[in-house]
């Protein structure tokens, strides 16, 4: 510190940056109403502000924490809330939150379409191979990602943190195992938090995705007999579907089979047909037990069917 107060000091910072000029100038009394040229950031300074600094990379740690608490907050073009601040030179500083560009759950190299399957126990291998995400944001604290069963609030199947730089993350064939019922939805959670989020105002930012849907399965054929659920072809249950009796045989009947806890109704040609119940069987690898249905007469000339079903009590 000089002595002698002077109307011009000369310093020379190590590295140009904004953190030296500050600490070793920025308040100081004796330069209080003097004027010093930063010889490394090329910047003058007078009572303590400082103009002429170039804004390039040797000036990039500017304290985001300034940034913050002194910018104007803007939405921008992706959702995320930057904070723009300028400073007395006239140079822009931005800060921008955490925001999840994409989220996709994978099978294999493809993003995953396997939204509707028969419930069944399944691993982390037999629906999803990988998650992956791309964020945007100046200061990023952690990643969650929260795999789970139709509520939030259950115990979630999967729970990760990862830091900011992970953007792929490989399922273990092991970490999730779940035994499937009917309606019942897998989701994935991704969750971004921001170092400035507080309990008063979060920027934190999520996206969820549905990975898993189960859904009860109709099973249908044309044969003679009645067959067995694992010769038939098996279709997901949806508000309305139509199948044909096969027009190549007059000697067989449209068989289907539908889980016990719905109703079907069989149109065709625009009025109700009739079905004949002839008992029950049930799957034993999911416990499900299905009705049997088949049409009244062997095939009359292919007639196309619709078929409509109705969850009970629903």
């Amino acid at each position: 510190m000089p002595t002698i107060p002077q109307l011009f000091y000369t310093y020379t910072s190590t590295y140009g940056k904004d953190t030296e000029s500050n600490s070793a100038i920025f308040g100081k009394e004796a330069y209080t109403y003097s004027v010093v040229f930063d010889k490394n950031r090329h910047s003058i300074w007078s009572r303590n502000t400082e103009f002429g600094i170039p804004r390039i990379n040797v000036d990039n740690d500017i304290d985001t924490a300034n940034i913050r608490n002194n910018g104007i907050p803007v939405l921008t073009y992706n959702g995320a809330t930057s904070f723009f601040y300028v400073n007395s030179y006239g140079a822009i500083s931005i800060y921008e939150t955490g925001k999840i560009l994409s989220f996709d759950a994978y099978k294999g190299n493809e993003i995953s379409t396997n939204s509707n399957i028969l419930p069944q126990a399944v691993t982390g291998a037999d629906f999803i191979d990988k998650f992956k995400w791309e964020i945007n944001g100046t200061s990023i604290s952690s990643i969650n990602l929260k795999v789970y069963v139709d509520d939030e609030s259950n115990t979630p199947l999967l729970n990760e943190n990862f830091n900011n730089g992970i953007r792929t993350y490989d399922v273990p064939n092991t970490r999730i195992n779940y035994q499937g019922i009917d309606e019942q939805v897998i989701y994935a959670k991704l969750t971004v938090h921001d170092n400035i989020s507080t309990n008063e105002r979060s920027y934190d930012d999520s996206k969820t995705i549905v990975v898993v849907s189960f859904k009860s399965c109709w099973y249908y054929k044309v044969s003679v007999d009645a067959p067995e659920l694992d010769t038939m072809t098996k279709m997901a249950i949806e508000p309305s579907v139509d199948g044909t009796i096969d027009p190549t045989s007059n000697t067989q009947y449209f068989w289907i089979y539908v889980p016990n806890n719905y109703t079907v109704v069989m149109e065709q040609g625009g009025g109700i047909a009739d079905l004949i119940n002839d008992g029950t069987i049930t799957d034993s690898s999911t416990g499900i037990t299905y009705n049997k249905f088949r049409t009244p007469r062997t095939n009359v000339g292919g007639a196309t069917y619709k078929l409509k079903f109705t969850k009970v009590n629903s």
